[in-house]
């Protein structure tokens, strides 16, 4: 069920109008995580940007979305209201 999961949202990555998937990545220390997510972009995306902390406010989430097809944030704990309404916005 995963891979058919990570198959479709990379299949999903290739339609630039949306709608856009958020796939979230979680597991414990130490289950590839990171590397998973660094080759998912490496698939899609040919920006050369690392991955990212989460951004600070809604203009730094934008600059960073128009500049690159997958955004890759790393250790995320917790999501402000604010960055889930802004991730779901097409603004």
């Amino acid at each position: 069920d995963d891979f058919r999961l990570v198959v479709t949202t990379l299949a999903s990555c290739l339609f630039p109008d949306g709608p856009f998937v958020i796939l979230v990545v979680n597991g414990g220390e130490g289950t590839a995580k990171t590397t998973f997510t660094q080759l998912f972009r490496n698939c899609i995306d040919p920006a050369g940007a690392p991955l990212r902390a989460l951004s600070r406010d809604e203009r730094d989430l934008m600059i960073a979305a128009n500049n690159g097809w997958v955004l890759n944030f790393d250790n995320v704990s917790y999501l402000k209201q604010w960055m889930s309404d802004a991730l779901c916005s097409k603004a």
